[in-house]
């Protein structure tokens, strides 16, 4: 099943502790979609209505709603010829310096990309790691200052233990934040103990500046790896 959502978005760049930075998307657009995709069933795609409204309409669609008190739409096809898709990345020729995409690149990517070779490159393999998920349910929509504050707090606490900050996410959930403790090059016999303490130290500092957290914290082998083509590719934990 398929759910989508139309409208405006925003994106900030968070961070900065030991000049690494994090790239954040958020909006009520997230919160489209979720919704939407509660209500899909298995096989179908869904449109919010904001989504429906960009593709003109049900004149444009073919499709139903899925009920009178919903405004979600089932989308089986569209009417009239299909115009061809504009060019949506004019700049994507434009060179990018390698400095600065590095303060976006994980640690544990990086020091991968440092020592493979050619033969090793990317090869998944099996870790034990703890891992933490960090809820903020009260932070659907926060302000540029509140995931500034929050991101300063959680990395500074990570990285103090010598963890990895893995993923930032902002849904209608709240801010959703992972941490893992174990990657390379940093692995540590006591990286439990280590989990245990970053959770405390962050649920501690994120109450005093007024922020409910839920953390939970789990430990096992984990497969980590990557995923994509070469001119895209994303590194991923799976337990």
């Amino acid at each position: 099943k398929i759910s989508v959502g139309a409208g405006s978005m925003c994106y900030m760049i968070v961070g900065g502790t030991r000049g690494r930075w994090e790239f954040v998307v958020g909006g009520s657009t997230l919160a489209q979609i979720s919704s939407a995709e509660r209500q899909a069933q298995k096989g179908t795609i869904v449109f919010s209505d904001s989504a429906l409204y960009f593709l003109g309409g049900k004149k444009n669609c073919i499709g139903h709603f899925l009920d009178s008190t919903t405004r979600f739409y089932v989308l089986q096809g569209l009417r009239g010829p299909r115009k061809p898709l504009p060019n949506v990345c004019p700049d994507q020729d434009r060179k990018v310096e390698p400095n600065v995409l590095q303060a976006f690149i994980p640690g544990a990517a990086q020091f991968r990309m440092d020592v493979v070779t050619e033969s090793t490159a990317w090869l998944g393999e099996q870790r034990k790691l703890t891992i933490l998920f960090i809820n903020l349910p009260g932070c659907a929509h926060p302000s540029l200052d509140t995931v500034q504050s929050v991101m300063g707090i959680v990395q500074g606490i990570c990285y103090t233990f010598e963890g990895a900050l893995n993923k930032l996410v902002m849904d209608d959930k709240g801010t959703s934040i992972m941490v893992a403790m174990g990657l390379p090059p940093l692995s540590h016999q006591d990286d439990p103990f280590r989990g245990v303490q970053v959770a405390l130290r962050i649920q501690s500092e994120l109450r005093a500046i007024n922020v409910k957290s839920a953390i939970g914290v789990t430990t096992g082998r984990v497969f980590c790896g990557s995923y994509g083509s070469s001119d895209c590719e994303e590194g991923f934990q799976r337990r």
